[in-house]
């Protein structure tokens, strides 16, 4: 898919395995050119792989003024605004609400933020 899209729009949770999922590796896919490797991006962005970008999220937040990638002009940055949409808002009461339901149940959650506490927890 990398190297026949012209957008690429990630939306997904920050887990070990979505962890800088957009890398070097996958930046040289690209036809064009995070859960993005943010040293990556800026060499994707200054090489000319990348066009443009936009990001909601860093590593560290908050970011710093000096941070790299805020020197670009061809670069967004939004404040965490990404999931401000009805639809947003929307689909984490539902996530909230399906979550606590199967706790309720005895069922494991998909989305644990801390997952290795689910066996220590009292039945």
């Amino acid at each position: 898919m990398l190297r026949e899209a012209d957008i690429v729009s990630l939306h997904a949770p920050v887990t070990p395995e979505t962890h800088h999922f957009m890398n070097a590796e996958r930046f040289a896919q690209m036809k064009r050119g995070a859960l993005v490797d943010e040293q990556a991006l800026a060499e994707a962005l200054r090489s000319g792989q990348v066009g443009e970008a936009g990001l909601d999220v860093f590593d560290g937040e908050p970011i710093s003024p000096s941070h790299p990638l805020l020197a670009f002009d061809n670069v967004v940055v939004t404040p965490h605004v990404a999931s401000r949409t009805v639809a947003g808002h929307h689909r984490i009461w539902e996530t909230t609400l399906m979550q606590a339901l199967q706790v309720l149940r005895g069922e494991r959650p998909l989305h644990l933020l801390n997952p290795e506490i689910w066996e220590t927890r009292r039945r």
